[in-house]
């Protein structure tokens, strides 16, 4: 019985020439959903747009945004948490220049944005009514009212103690977030006979959501796998440099630095690899790897410098100096945290 009606509560909705809605739901950490309706303004000649808000906050903890655009940078976003009291909400239009919290716009350069209605229903979901008026007028991100495959950001975080009224609260870091890309076209109203009100219905789920290309796999050798080939080999190899200079042997040393070397290079190639990797899918820096990569790359490129200097000055004087032991340190620490890197 429960199928029956979320199919026919799908098929009615399906069937609204307005309906547009994207949701992301995940028990304990996300559940929003905002709703998208467009039409041209027959005084002003401009392209509004009515957008509905809708999000549950476990404990009344938590924040959750959607902005304009493929990318924070630039992104007209629309910030929404539980207010002080039961209730209330408190909503915010804000910005950011790149991947750091968004805050609340100053300039004039906005369009005009009216909260129309804020309300928590019966079923605890927290909601507010947007209008924005010549919403397309936002240059730092690109909104196309009649596009089939607008971009959209969500962002939510079901920790943070929000429980505030100030509309400028400083927001910790997202702990879900992605892109939602909408067929602005099916919603978009140019002769509109009435009031143009989106609304978020149920069942919770996306509605004309753009059509997706078909995700090729990564290739044998693409680059995502010479990066993570090339990285492990390169630590695994270093353990040989180390076995090498221990070993005693009459070219123990040449066999040291030749090893390192290559190993060395081939780790910063790696490296410089997985930023590139990052930046082209996103340019997000946020995970344990992606951070800890981040740290081995100057790290390596100073191993190499103090082993250099260490053979100066064990050459010049013959014997060990504090240089010998930062090298030796820095090397063991990059060796062991590398090798943690290489499995996460």
């Amino acid at each position: 019985m429960q199928r029956l009606w979320t199919l026919v509560s799908l098929l009615a909705l399906l069937n609204l020439t307005a309906a547009l809605q994207f949701c992301r739901v995940e028990a304990k950490r996300t559940d929003l959903c905002f709703a998208v309706a467009s039409y041209k303004n027959q005084t002003t000649k401009a392209k509004d747009a009515s957008l509905h808000f809708s999000a549950r906050f476990e404990g009344r903890n938590g924040w959750a945004a959607f902005g304009i655009g493929s990318k924070m940078a630039g992104a007209l976003i629309f910030v929404m948490y539980p207010g002080d009291q039961d209730g209330d909400i408190t909503t915010s239009v804000r910005s950011t220049p790149g991947h750091f919290p968004p805050m609340v716009i100053m300039t004039s350069e906005v369009p005009d944005i009216h909260v129309t209605r804020t309300w928590v229903d019966p079923n605890g979901a927290h909601n507010a009514l947007f209008t924005c008026y010549n919403c397309e007028s936002w240059t730092s991100s690109d909104l196309d009212v009649d596009s089939e495959k607008q971009s959209w950001i969500w962002s939510s975080n079901f920790m943070q103690n929000t429980r505030s009224d100030d509309p400028e609260l400083m927001l910790n870091m997202h702990t879900d977030r992605g892109v939602a890309v909408l067929n602005m076209e099916s919603s978009y109203k140019k002769h509109a006979e009435e009031a143009v009100v989106a609304q978020v219905s149920e069942p919770r789920i996306t509605v004309n959501e753009a059509k997706k290309k078909k995700h090729h796999k990564h290739k044998t050798f693409g680059l995502v796998s010479i990066h993570g080939f090339l990285l492990t080999v390169s630590f695994m190899s270093l353990s040989g440099g180390i076995l090498a200079i221990r070993s005693g042997m009459t070219n123990s040393f040449k066999m040291h630095w030749l090893v390192q070397s290559v190993a060395g290079l081939a780790i910063v190639l790696g490296c410089l690899m997985g930023i590139w990797l990052s930046i082209s899918h996103g340019g997000h820096f946020s995970t344990f790897h992606q951070i800890i990569g981040l740290a081995i790359l100057p790290g390596m490129i100073a191993q190499g410098l103090l082993g250099y200097w260490h053979h100066v000055n064990y050459v010049k004087l013959g014997r060990r100096t504090a240089i010998s032991n930062y090298h030796v340190w820095i090397g063991r620490a990059i060796l062991a945290v590398g090798n943690i890197n290489v499995g996460l």
